[in-house]
């Protein structure tokens, strides 16, 4: 059996239900939502309420994220990752995310899980190079044709 994982900063979950999406605003339907590459679930885990980028095409996988470290780290609670059976999950919805997100239209029961008390120590143990930027560093990166251009400028945290 083919398995996913799906992130999530509830720590308990028994079954994975599906959640109202919405893509650039607009419903698309009911999901659950899986990867099949554990270092971008553990992505996932980010703290919500920031803005991300994430990459695992690169060489390094990274993520950005538009907070300063300190601030972002009070507000880390972790979560867990799931291990979850493919058999119900399809192509997502979400166009350009095809290659990295599958959906399941009906809930889940997880076959494992591990739980991590912050989502920072989770990424840095995997090997993602994380980087905290201001609003302005964030935008820029959203707009950059080669956003590697500006990460080459930054450093990445290694608090």
């Amino acid at each position: 059996m083919r398995v996913l994982y799906h992130a999530s900063p509830n720590k308990d979950l028994i079954v994975i239900r599906p959640q109202k999406t919405l893509s650039r605003d607009v419903y698309i339907g009911d999901y659950v939502f899986a990867t099949s590459d554990i270092k971008l679930a553990a992505m996932y885990l980010a703290t919500k309420g920031n803005a991300t980028l994430m990459n695992i095409e690169a060489e390094i996988p990274y993520i950005v994220i538009c907070n300063n470290p300190k601030d972002y780290i009070k507000k880390d609670r972790g979560g867990a990752i799931y291990t979850v059976p493919s058999t119900t999950f399809k192509k997502t919805p979400q166009a350009g995310l095809e290659k990295s997100e599958l959906v399941s239209r009906v809930a889940v029961k997880p076959i494992d899980r591990k739980v991590y008390k912050l989502s920072i120590d989770v990424m840095k143990k995997m090997g993602i190079v994380i980087y905290f930027v201001d609003k302005d560093t964030f935008d820029n990166l959203v707009q950059a044709k080669d956003e590697n251009k500006i990460l080459t400028l930054l450093q990445p945290f290694t608090g």
